[in-house]
């Protein structure tokens, strides 16, 4: 099991190395690739899932990007890069995906992150303010609750502010390679590593 999520409707949607499967507590329903369906999933290896607040259902794939399930005609829009995109084939393995209701959706992946817009609906690469430092592969994306986004990544921990579009490195000399990432009540921000438990304040000082 690649990712879990749980709808608002109360279906259980489990992403899987070889299909998408969705529970409704007495049997599974099962979705796959198929070449023969242009309405079918991208590729079957599910390893992200979100979903908006009328109730579609985003996907992302390990090698082809990501999809909108619509639940009323049980079909999958693709929303693949442009074929001469910069980096379209690490952009289109999807690593994470995080629902932002004031911007749209964020698209991590081992070529760093995107920005899928809420008001254009075009994705955009988002750029560090660094620009000799490259984001790496993102392992996890947190909407904290004031509105920021914090990206979990091979390269450390990054912040894009809630007015921004810009990726902002964290405690740069303590964080080189971060897994996950946790907002706690008192909106302490924690920092899952191999070398252990990290926190930071929710203002993104060390």
């Amino acid at each position: 099991v690649l990712s879990l999520l749980q709808g608002s409707d109360g279906m259980i949607w489990v992403g899987t190395q070889a299909a998408l499967h969705q529970f409704d507590g007495y049997r599974f329903r099962i979705f796959e690739h198929d070449v023969a369906n242009p309405g079918s999933l991208p590729d079957s290896a599910i390893t992200a899932l979100a979903e908006t607040a009328d109730g579609h259902l985003w996907v992302g794939t390990s090698a082809n990007g990501i999809a909108r399930f619509a639940p009323a005609t049980g079909s999958f829009e693709s929303h693949a890069l442009a074929p001469d995109a910069i980096n379209r084939s690490s952009r289109q393995s999807i690593t994470a995906l995080r629902l932002d209701p004031s911007r749209g959706l964020w698209i991590g992946s081992r070529g760093g992150l995107d920005l899928l817009s809420a008001e254009s609906n075009g994705r955009e690469h988002v750029e560090t303010a660094a620009q000799d430092v490259a984001v790496g592969v993102v392992r996890d994306l947190l909407l904290d609750s004031r509105g920021n986004l914090w990206v979990a990544s091979s390269s450390g921990l990054w912040r894009v502010n809630r007015d921004s579009r810009q990726l902002q490195r964290v405690a740069a000399t303590a964080l080189d390679d971060v897994s996950s990432i946790f907002e706690d009540q008192a909106h302490d921000i924690y920092i899952g590593t191999a070398s252990g438990l990290f926190r930071v304040d929710g203002g993104g000082g060390e």
